[in-house]
């Protein structure tokens, strides 16, 4: 079972970065990091991908708001009116607690790709009632805490 007290961040998809930020700023008073890109491959239902992801995250926190633009073929595509794409969590062991979802009934719908080539790194699971988790792995924490310091999210 997944742990939701390790929920760090709520994801929300959209088309315009920039406008979303000014847009959620002005109606509910967040503030965002600077935005940051992320090319990575990822396991897209168990075929390899490269995708650019541009996101950002709220300042406040500790339940921070994602804001994630993706490529209009991936699983960050927006779909409008969508609302909340899906909830973040840590996980120690994300191949594990991925295996045991989709052994549970969820899908695998993307991953970080690991140096062995399955999921590491981050694991996007889709429950049959629809309901997106985001497994990330606590590894990457000291990214974040970097970025949310006022550095660079990677080195």
């Amino acid at each position: 079972m997944i742990d939701t007290t390790q929920a760090f961040h709520v994801g929300l998809v959209v088309d315009d970065l920039d406008a979303a930020m000014r847009s959620l700023e002005a109606t509910v008073g967040l503030r965002f990091h600077p935005p940051q890109v992320f090319a990575v491959p990822v396991l897209v239902h168990g075929e390899v991908r490269d995708v650019e992801l541009v996101f950002t995250y709220s300042v406040q926190g500790p339940q921070h708001v994602e804001l994630t633009v993706g490529p209009p073929d991936s699983p960050w595509a927006p779909i409008p009116g969508q609302g909340i794409h899906h909830l973040g969590l840590w996980s120690s062991d994300v191949r594990g607690e991925a295996q045991a979802l989709v052994s549970r009934g969820c899908v695998m719908e993307v991953a970080g790709v690991a140096d062995d080539g399955g999921a590491g790194g981050f694991a996007m699971l889709v429950t049959p009632l629809g309901a997106r988790f985001e497994l990330v792995d606590t590894a990457m924490a000291p990214m974040f805490a970097r970025w949310f310091a006022g550095g660079t999210f990677l080195e």
